[in-house]
Order: structure tokens, then C-alpha cells, then sequence
């Protein structure tokens, strides 16, 4: 990335140990260095908004200066890599020769001119997986009451006795892939947002006597509920001559908190 290729650039000019040191006011500490080494100073900077990780990332490792060590073979000559420490609220300190400020100076003068990007939106995704049988009088228990609006969409399907086989959340970044599984389902989806409603491509795998499957894609508005039925689907400990439930998968899209 050009921009990016260019701040490094600008901290790589500052490595050159043979460069005399600059004057640097009271900002110098410790006793003066011997001769041909530069003198450390100790400075803060504020990072512009939302650009920490990337100052951090952009200063690690990125340039050194020399020091004087004395060794039981004499004086000898070490290269430190200066490294920042951020105190969390926006500020770090680094200890440094002048010229690595410099180059530091100019990084930030270049970042602040190129605002960060806002964070990436987050999704909050819940599937149940419902079974639902055949029943003279519809039967939602309590542990279904935040679908019920959903299940009872269903009673054109006659009435049915609910149970919850499964329920599972998923919180993933706009747009990218993410997986849950639990002790009966399997989710894989990519959610994302656009035009004020959510798109979701999922596959999801229920583990019965015999496999629930479902692979499609959707668009629901934030809270409202997608349904998805299968038949024929025999839950784990059913036998083949009993009853069958038709399993039913329902999704819910929301952002993040």
C-alpha cells in the first residue's frame, strides 16, 4: 500500500547510526552518551483517533540505534529497537534518539491527515431448531416464548405440540464466514449488512437417526424471524415407526451490542 510503503520509509531514514546526534532541549535524560552515539530522549504522543493498532504495528521492529555496552572484552556497540508503550487512553511514550522522533513526528502528521476507517459492524445472529408434531391444540412452551410469534405463523400448517432441540447464537464481523457448533447442530454462515436488512448464507446440519440438512440463503430486517421447515427428520432415540416431526429452523438478525 503506497501510503503505508511511505511512513516506513520515513521511520527506515532514521536508522543511520553514524548521523550525529540533535540537540533536543530538556527533553534529554540520563548523563551524555559517548562519543558518536546519539542521546536518548523520552517523549509522548497522542495517536489520532482509531489508528492505535496501527502505530503499534507500524513502530515494531521498524528501526534502531546504536549503543555503547561495556563487556568483559571492552566497550562494545549494540543496536536497540525502540519500543512504544501506550498507556491505553490514546498516548504512548517512547524513549529514542532524536532522530527516530523525527521520523515519528512525520508518521502521525500523516496518519491524522487520513482519518481511520469506522470499525466493522458486527452481526448478532440466533438459530433454534424446533420440532414440532402433530397435535389437536397448538403447544408453545415457555422456553419457546421469544419465537412464538413465529411459530404461530405456522398454524396453516395445523396445529402442532413444540419442543427445542437446539438453540445457538453467532456474533461475526459484516461479512465474514463463522461457525458454531452444539451438542445436535452445526452452523456455518456469512452474514451480512446492506440497505437496512441482513443477507444470510447458511448451511446448517442437525445429527439425528437420520441427517437434517438445510443450505440457503435469506434476507430478513433486524429482529424479524426467518423460517425453514424439513420433514421426515427422526431425532436421536426415535425410532423409525414413531411419529415424525417436521424440524423447523428459525433465524433471527440483529446488530451487535
Amino acid at each position: 500500500m503506497p501510503r503505508v510503503t511511505l511512513l516506513l520509509t520515513l521511520l527506515l531514514a532514521c536508522r543511520s547510526p553514524q548521523e550525529a546526534p540533535r540537540p533536543c532541549g530538556d527533553c534529554q535524560s540520563g548523563p551524555a552518551p559517548p562519543a558518536g552515539y546519539p542521546t536518548i530522549a523520552l517523549k509522548t504522543y497522542k495517536v489520532p483517533p482509531g489508528q492505535e493498532k496501527l502505530v503499534e504495528r507500524l513502530l515494531d521492529g521498524t528501526t534502531s540505534y546504536p549503543v555503547s555496552v561495556v563487556s568483559a572484552q571492552g566497550n562494545q556497540t549494540q543496536f536497540v529497537n525502540p519500543r512504544p508503550h501506550f498507556t491505553g487512553n490514546g498516548y504512548f511514550v517512547l524513549s529514542a534518539p532524536e532522530t527516530i522522533h523525527e521520523g515519528v513526528r512525520q508518521l502521525l502528521d500523516e496518519l491524522a491527515k487520513h482519518p481511520a476507517a469506522p470499525p466493522q459492524a458486527s452481526i448478532d445472529t440466533t438459530y433454534w431448531l424446533v420440532l414440532g408434531w402433530p397435535a389437536k391444540d397448538a403447544v408453545i412452551p415457555d422456553r419457546l416464548a421469544e419465537i412464538a410469534p413465529a411459530l404461530k405463523t405456522l398454524s396453516s400448517l395445523g396445529a402442532m405440540r413444540f419442543d427445542l432441540l437446539e438453540r445457538l447464537s453467532l456474533i461475526a464481523l459484516d461479512d465474514q464466514e463463522a461457525r458454531a457448533s452444539g451438542q445436535t447442530a452445526k452452523i456455518k454462515q456469512t452474514a451480512s449488512h446492506d440497505s437496512g436488512a441482513f443477507e444470510l448464507r447458511v448451511e446448517v446440519e442437525a445429527t439425528g437417526e437420520m441427517l437434517g440438512r438445510i443450505d440457503t440463503t435469506v434476507t430478513v430486517k433486524p429482529g424479524q424471524f426467518a423460517v425453514f421447515g424439513q420433514s421426515g427428520f427422526v431425532p436421536r432415540g426415535a425410532l423409525l415407526t414413531d411419529p415424525k416431526p417436521t424440524l423447523f429452523y428459525v433465524v433471527r438478525a440483529q446488530p451487535a451490542t
